[in-house]
């Protein structure tokens, strides 16, 4: 008899994987406000990416494994 048993709980993968997706989605908006002179703080930038893990976990599910 074989078992899968997961290292980390539904909700740490799913906030994991809604991370890395907000910082793929931040990083060509950011690159190009950094070129232009008006990138954020880095306070603010972490403030922004927190605020978007919360409305992708809050949105479709499949959304964060497209």
């Amino acid at each position: 008899m074989y078992a899968l048993v997961p290292e980390k709980s539904l909700d740490d993968m799913r906030r994991a994987r809604a991370g890395a997706l907000a910082s793929t989605m931040m990083k060509p908006v950011a690159h190009s406000m950094k070129l232009e002179a008006q990138a954020l703080s880095e306070k603010e930038a972490r403030r922004q990416r927190q605020e978007l893990v919360e409305e992708l976990l809050r949105g479709n599910p499949r959304k964060l494994w497209d």
